[in-house]
């Protein structure tokens, strides 16, 4: 039989309080940003895309990460271990093209 670590409502006490602590956190954040940074969330285009400052290298790391699914990589892992080492050597480039 399992072993009960914690009660039901210890479980929701103990997610709701890391979820209160999370909000604070964030909230200290982003007066820490507008008041020494001149970081202005409350306008959309700060808030929308990062008031144009995002580089190249981010976005790349964005579109790659959008096309990189987790069943892609166990895929690829799967018929590395079946085909050999061609197979990760070879399937990047199709994401590349």
């Amino acid at each position: 039989m399992a072993v009960q670590l914690l009660t039901q409502a210890d479980g929701y006490g103990i997610i709701v309080g890391l979820s209160i602590l999370f909000c604070l956190i964030i909230l200290a954040a982003v007066r820490i940003q507008k008041r020494y940074l001149s970081e202005d969330s409350d306008q959309s285009e700060m808030f929308m895309v990062a008031n144009r400052s995002v580089g190249t290298g981010l976005t790349a790391s964005a579109v790659f990460s959008s096309w990189m699914w987790i069943n892609e990589s166990v895929f690829s892992a799967a018929y590395t271990y079946k085909w050999g080492i061609a197979l990760p050597i070879w399937y990047p480039v199709s994401l590349a093209v």
